[in-house]
């Protein structure tokens, strides 16, 4: 998956977020989106989620030389974000296997349940799950079913120390050669990425 921004930015009323990106997202590749809280790094991953459009700019999704229209990215992505919410009437056990009826898992579904140590909880509706179970589900259905990139918006908030320490090796074990995209303002989230694109230069 390669995402081309040719000089895109985004506002809000009459305020600029940011302005004048040009940068280019290459296949396989490890991206950290850096900069403070209130900075717009939700805002650019949305936007590479094809969810927002950019107010002026251009941006190209292609998968191997080929266009991809966005209102067909969702097809080739997953997404991990605080401002996603799962269904709450739902147990885990039925978003996993609903989830995989557009998205094959990369292991099967019981084996998601236990890699998530969720096994005692999967017959449970999500209302009554606690904000890291939650977490753990989310970045569950992001990384652990197939897609062309994976995109993370704050990955570890809500996991303790042994949360953060399962998401990376999850990542590490599972990601493979799909691109990927970090949001974020703590280190801990994006040691594994090799490339930096900083807020604040494109203000």
């Amino acid at each position: 998956m390669n995402i081309s921004l040719d000089n895109i930015g985004k506002k809000f009323n009459r305020r600029w977020i940011f302005r004048e990106i040009k940068f280019d997202f290459e296949p396989r590749g490890k991206y950290a989106i850096l900069g403070a809280n209130g900075s717009g790094k939700s805002t650019l991953l949305q936007i590479l989620a094809a969810h927002q459009s950019p107010t002026k700019g251009k941006i190209q999704f292609s998968l191997e030389g080929e266009k991809i229209a966005a209102e067909n990215v969702f097809k080739h992505l997953s997404l991990a974000s605080p401002l996603l919410e799962l269904p709450e009437e739902l147990t885990y056990r039925e978003i996993l296997d609903f989830h995989s009826k557009f998205k094959q898992p990369i292991i099967p579904i019981k084996e998601i349940i236990a890699l998530t140590s969720l096994t005692k909880d999967a017959e449970k509706q999500v209302r009554f799950f606690s904000s890291g179970m939650r977490q753990r589900a989310m970045l569950a259905l992001a990384i652990l079913f197939e897609s062309g990139m994976v995109l993370l918006d704050e990955p570890t908030s809500h996991l303790d120390k042994n949360g953060v320490q399962w998401y990376k090796d999850i990542l590490k074990q599972y990601l493979g050669e799909r691109l990927l995209i970090i949001a974020s303002n703590d280190p801990d989230e994006y040691d594994m990425c090799d490339t930096f694109l900083k807020i604040e230069d494109w203000k």
